[in-house]
């Protein structure tokens, strides 16, 4: 039982320490825009970083995953998401959002120098933990964070990240 018990704790530090950004090219794009998109996608993805794992997350142990918010739930709580969607200028995520799951569902408009506008659309879910690539509707204790990239009703862009609790 220790044995299983170490396994499962060792294969959760593993991946926390090996979080992984994986950028996926949907359509063809011009390739300065397709930087600056890629950059604001990155300080995204690191805005979510940034914050708790769950909200009923503890810094000092390991919980049940049991205690995670439900995959029903992911998604912005009481007031956190009382902003409207799309966000613009001066993003009220920076200050709104305590944890990843809040992120579910945001939206995030940027104007690019040639006035074309970009959405950033985020996806979060739980994955299983021994595939990471296989979306689960049960507690976990992995997360996947996609950001797509939007133009014109289009996907251009895929950024993801796993992490771990």
């Amino acid at each position: 039982m220790l044995t299983i018990g170490g396994l499962v704790l060792l294969m959760i530090a593993v991946l926390n320490a090996n979080r992984m950004l994986v950028v996926t090219d949907v359509e063809p794009t011009n390739s300065g825009n397709q930087t600056i998109v890629a950059g604001l996608a990155e300080d995204l993805m690191a805005e979510i970083k940034s914050r708790k794992f769950d909200e009923n997350a503890r810094d000092s142990l390991v919980l049940d995953k049991s205690a995670f918010t439900s995959y029903t739930f992911l998604g912005p709580d009481g007031l956190e998401g009382n902003f409207a969607l799309p966000d613009t200028v001066n993003y009220r995520s920076l200050t709104k959002f305590n944890d990843i799951d809040d992120y579910n569902g945001y939206r995030r408009i940027t104007v690019m120098d040639n006035g074309s506008l970009d959405t950033l659309k985020v996806d979060v879910y739980y994955v299983s933990e021994t595939d990471d690539s296989t979306k689960v509707y049960d507690f976990s204790y992995l997360k996947k964070i996609d950001i797509w990239v939007v133009r014109a009703n289009s996907r251009i862009l895929k950024f993801s990240s796993i992490f771990a609790y």
